[in-house]
């Protein structure tokens, strides 16, 4: 009896690891012009009210036990002039079942966090519509990407009309 047990757990750790590698090399293909996923949003928290969704992904570390959701994020009002803003903003969720999200930031200081330095958080005002350029520069400077190398991509999209629509083209590199 103790030998089947050994053999089935043995077993398990294998098909984790097969499930795991063949994850890892045959990453999910985009789904460019896609639709963002209600289900990822059920009550508005992440959009509210007038918010829509430019790119999403949904990442699982393979180093370590972590995983989590971020999107890229566009919202649009009027000023008091009545002149179009745009205001564009990264959200992630790491704690299931996902639905409390947050603004991302990258914090530049020294050890411990949060103590010194500062953090660049992740929402831009324009009070033009972005170009091409400006879009790039804010997600270099973001480091935003729907894929990275060590990370297991379990579903992301890019919603290519939304793009069309508010900036003019189509992004070639996320």
């Amino acid at each position: 009896m103790g030998l089947k047990k050994k053999a089935t757990s043995t077993m398990k750790i294998h098909l984790f690891f097969t499930v795991l590698f063949i994850g890892y090399c045959c990453q999910i293909p985009a789904q460019r012009n896609a639709t963002f996923p209600d289900s990822w949003d059920t009550n508005r928290d992440l959009r509210g009210a007038q918010g829509q969704v430019l790119a999403w992904t949904h990442k699982i570390d393979t180093a370590r036990p972590y995983e989590y959701k971020h999107c890229l994020i566009l919202f649009v009002a009027k000023d008091s002039s009545g002149k179009d803003e745009y205001f564009v903003a990264e959200m992630y969720t790491n704690e299931k079942p996902f639905n409390k999200w947050h603004y991302s930031a990258i914090h530049f200081g020294p050890d411990p966090p949060r103590m010194f330095g500062f953090h660049d958080l992740h929402l831009e005002q324009f009070d033009h519509r972005p170009s091409r350029q400006e879009m790039y520069k804010l997600l270099d400077r973001w480091m935003f990407k729907l894929t990275e190398e060590g990370w297991i991509i379990q579903e992301w999209g890019i919603d290519e009309k939304l793009w069309m629509q508010y900036f003019g083209f189509i992004p070639e590199r996320i």
